[in-house]
């Protein structure tokens, strides 16, 4: 039997709603989903709705970044394979969304490995053929830690308050912590870029013997980067341009070039 047509009042208070509470919207979603509330295709109906809500709210989705990467992460993983099977054409949306979107978060696709950055200055490392964390890399030594309203380990979202730095409007906040994250071309290195702290890291995730079990990631060397005023997040962007060779870009003019 065909559904009724929701009536036009009712669509704009719809679009009201999810304008107005997008955020609340994507954490109960994500709630339900990482719960396994749901069946499987009102799994991918709450998948497919999410990357609508980051078309359309991408600045309000950056405190919970973290949990929609779980909860992405969890939907596509082997574990479950019924969920994966799918939830992987709208998972992959989502992947995708939060990838172009967000320069914190970075996905490589040969090794299938996504990093998310946090307002702690810690990295979360997925590893998607496992669906599962493999490292929690910090940025900052202990004595640099700077109090958040979530433990790191919770993977839930950091208060607004905590996570920006007050401004005029939202799209002008800075985002504290990690600000942008890029994968070399092997995958095996990551730069890490933090515009709060100033500097960008360079880990090794992988080595030759990973594969045999043998070596963890570690960091390989920093730098002090010049401090500029804040050019919104779509103006930032980490990018390799060779195998030793990152380019920093913050806004239209400003690019800085480091060497490992």
């Amino acid at each position: 039997r065909k559904a009724p047509a929701v009536s036009h009042t009712a669509e704009v208070c719809l679009r009201k709603v999810t304008r107005e509470h997008a955020r609340d919207l994507m954490d109960a979603l994500c709630g339900a989903l990482l719960e396994g509330t749901m069946s499987l295709p009102e799994c991918a109906a709450a998948l497919e709705l999410m990357r609508e809500l980051l078309e359309a709210a991408p600045l309000t989705m950056v405190p919970i970044l973290r949990t929609i990467a779980l909860t992405v992460v969890h939907c596509l993983s082997p574990g479950n394979q019924p969920l994966r099977e799918r939830a992987t054409p709208a998972g992959t949306a989502v992947l995708n969304e939060l990838v172009q979107r967000y320069p914190m978060i970075a996905f490589h696709q040969g090794t299938q490995t996504l990093v998310v950055g946090g307002a702690d200055g810690v990295i979360i490392v997925y590893d998607l053929k496992e669906g599962a964390i493999t490292h929690e890399l910090p940025t900052r030594s202990p004595e640099e830690d700077r109090p958040v309203a979530v433990a790191a380990r919770n993977y839930d979202y950091l208060a607004e308050a905590d996570f920006l730095t007050p401004g005029v409007n939202l799209a002008e906040k800075v985002v504290r912590g990690i600000t942008a994250c890029a994968f070399n071309d092997q995958g095996r290195i990551i730069g890490v870029y933090s515009f709060e702290d100033a500097q960008i890291h360079f880990w090794q995730l992988y080595s030759p013997l990973s594969f045999l079990g043998i070596g963890r990631p570690h960091p390989i060397c920093s730098f002090g980067v010049s401090r500029t005023p804040w050019p919104k997040l779509a103006g930032i962007q980490l990018q390799w341009v060779s195998s030793r060779s990152v380019n920093l870009r913050r806004g239209l003019r400003d690019v800085l070039t480091y060497n490992l």
